[in-house]
């Protein structure tokens, strides 16, 4: 699913680079303000911009389910920004947007979802708030 995300995005007109190297990633972290765990893999840049993907296996998966799954990647430092793939997914996107208008992820600073019929939409968050911990900063040697 990582690899077909990357396909639709680009063929609407996106700079996609999957996979991007560990220089990569801190030169866009850098340029663009974002913050994570360098030893973090994100998916891709898009648009300069790290992303990471999450796409659910089980069409039927619930909205607080793929929210919990876009929480944790912010949480752990993989990234601030999220490609939610539901390609195969059934679920209701009124209500996926409703979720993350309703419950804000600190750190979460942009959730882009690729719909079933391939569409790119953007999911409006509420005002972007920083994590209170990072715990993947802290140096405790």
């Amino acid at each position: 699913m990582e690899n077909s995300a990357a396909d639709v995005l680009a063929a609407q007109g996106y700079r996609v680079r999957q996979n991007p190297s560990k220089a990569e990633v801190a030169r866009s972290r850098r340029e663009t303000g974002d913050v994570g765990d360098p030893g973090k893999a994100p998916d891709y840049l898009v648009e300069d911009r790290v992303f990471d993907c999450y796409s659910p296996v089980n069409p039927d998966k619930a909205v607080r389910g793929i929210w919990t799954e876009v929480k944790i990647k912010a949480e752990v430092g993989q990234t601030q920004r999220v490609l939610v793939n539901l390609e195969d997914w059934r679920g209701d996107l009124s209500a996926l947007r409703g979720q993350f208008a309703d419950w804000p992820i600190p750190g979460l600073k942009e959730v882009k979802v690729i719909t079933s019929g391939g569409e790119i939409v953007q999911v409006d968050l509420p005002p972007y708030r920083p994590m209170e911990v990072l715990p993947w900063l802290s140096n405790t040697d």
